[in-house]
């Protein structure tokens, strides 16, 4: 089981890899052998919202879009000690994790 941190934000401009200093959204799930998802969602309001997906405890598969569901083999890998961020996230988009 490890505790993955998830944050939502805004990117600077859209235009270059610079991450905000504040962050919109966050949530921190305990993974498990069983998917889940993120309680909190992207607004989708421009094109820069991005994630930033951080694992301590072990390593997770992850998905992303409107109703995802993490599968083992499927997905982004993210290993121990390890942040993975992605962007252009659609309104409604959320998170969903299972240990790897």
């Amino acid at each position: 089981m490890a505790s993955v941190y998830i944050t939502m934000s805004q990117a600077m401009d859209g235009r270059t890899p610079v991450l905000p200093a504040l962050v919109t959204k966050s949530e921190i799930i305990n993974s498990s052998s069983v998917s889940q998802p993120t309680a909190i969602e992207a607004s989708g309001l421009s094109d820069t919202e991005i994630v930033t997906i951080t694992v301590s405890g072990g390593p997770v598969w992850v998905s992303i879009g409107k109703n995802p569901t993490a599968k083992q083999g499927e997905g982004w890998l993210v290993l121990d000690n390890h942040t993975m961020e992605r962007g252009r996230l659609a309104r409604g988009f959320k998170v969903a994790v299972v240990d790897a």
